[in-house]
């Protein structure tokens, strides 16, 4: 239950604007930081997981 309200959260946290993210891979592709670009890459594979999920989840509801 609370994986399932994460996703929710995280796909309503997704929905904002990206500029936020590519401000941050701009900033850590020039900083060449590693710790966030591995950071950045397993948000990216969280939210599509919490995508598929909240698909599934409509999908049930319909």
């Amino acid at each position: 239950m609370s994986r399932q309200r994460f996703c929710i959260e995280s796909i309503a946290a997704s929905s904002r604007p990206q500029l936020q993210s590519l401000a941050i891979f701009s900033n850590t592709h020039t900083n060449g930081d590693a710790a966030a670009r591995t950071r950045r890459i397993r948000n990216a594979q969280q939210r599509n997981a919490c995508r598929t999920l909240a698909a599934r989840l409509q999908g049930a509801q319909r």
